[in-house]
């Protein structure tokens, strides 16, 4: 479990790397602690760690680099729990810029734990 207030995850952008950046401000507002792995400075095995690291830090990834195989996304979705979005080969193929923010939103929103252990917390304080 993260010390974050949301569980850990993965969002493919791949080759979309300004729209990566988008989304990077747009979930940090939304109190969500994000990881953006850009694609110069990932390659091979370093992704994998990259992912795994970010994963037992709680972060939610943003990778918009070279596309994946097919078997590497199977990987690092059941790594997170099926927490794991692709934008790229979702229902609608390459969503416009809009599109995909709103999915990505509504992804985010779906992370966010709930407020209870808060609440039982302020109780024991």
């Amino acid at each position: 479990m993260s010390v974050f207030r949301h569980f850990p995850a993965v969002i493919l952008l791949e080759g979309r790397a300004a729209l990566a950046v988008r989304l990077e401000r747009l979930l940090f507002g939304l109190g969500l602690q994000v990881l953006n792995l850009r694609p110069r400075e990932l390659s091979g095995d370093a992704l994998d760690l990259a992912i795994r690291v970010a994963r037992s830090a709680g972060f939610i990834v943003l990778y918009s680099g070279d596309a994946l195989p097919g078997e590497t996304k199977h990987r690092i979705a059941l790594g997170f729990d099926n927490r794991f979005l692709d934008i790229a080969s979702g229902p609608e193929h390459s969503p416009n810029e809009d599109q995909a923010v709103r999915q990505v939103r509504a992804f985010a929103e779906s992370l966010k734990f709930v407020d209870e252990p808060r609440k039982f917390q302020e109780k024991v304080n």
